[in-house]
């Protein structure tokens, strides 16, 4: 009788420890989207800087800004992407097994497009 209590107290246990690990894993994928989308609040900016500063005699100044906060935006990425890597790695060392980062084709991705605008912002 007490095998069979032992048993499902051991079973309930390793349900809760997984639906942990499925929460942080969620939690660090809600933890990259966050970063990301700040990424793109920047570049919103950096258009919008490339937009008000229209007047001739202003453009470099408004490319200059535009860049800056392109560059934040590339900072952005990369950082969620660095701390996505580093969860993982603490998840990793937990289980014993390897996790899969995904998000790195994603801040390729995000980088490149944000590459691509500041070249456009720069030729027009």
């Amino acid at each position: 009788m007490d095998v069979d209590v032992d048993d499902k107290r051991e079973d309930a246990l390793r349900l809760q420890v997984e639906w942990a690990e499925e929460r942080t894993a969620l939690g660090i994928a809600r933890t990259v989207a966050s970063w990301a989308r700040t990424g793109l609040g920047a570049i919103g900016v950096a258009l919008g800087m490339h937009v008000v500063f229209r007047d001739p005699s202003q453009v470099m100044l408004g490319r200059l800004a535009a860049t800056l906060f392109l560059l934040i935006a590339v900072a952005l990425f990369i950082g969620g992407n660095v701390q996505a890597r580093r969860l993982h790695r603490m998840l990793e060392r937990e289980r014993d097994i390897p996790i899969h980062n995904s998000y790195a084709p994603l801040t390729i991705a995000l980088i490149v497009a944000t590459t691509l605008c500041g070249v456009l912002l720069w030729t027009l």
